[in-house]
């Protein structure tokens, strides 16, 4: 699968997602980092709008990287 691609498959638990990040993540987030279009919601909108430079501006990748590790060390 090529990273970046907006994928949004029923059968994914964490709803939509696009460059590692997935709408399940910006929903746990605070309004003014997870609401990517500014239109004072988080929605699939905010992932389809997702760039790569943005993920990278706001350190969307670290933190996701981040609760992926930490949810594996919680199963172990």
């Amino acid at each position: 699968m090529k990273e970046g691609i907006y994928i949004d498959d029923e059968n994914d638990s964490r709803g939509a997602t696009k460059f590692g990040i997935s709408l399940r993540f910006l929903k746990g987030l605070d309004i003014k980092e997870g609401d990517i279009n500014d239109d004072n919601k988080i929605s699939e909108e905010d992932i389809k709008d997702l760039d790569e430079e943005k993920a990278k501006l706001e350190n969307l990748t670290f933190k996701a990287d981040q609760v992926r590790i930490q949810a594996r060390a919680e199963l172990q």
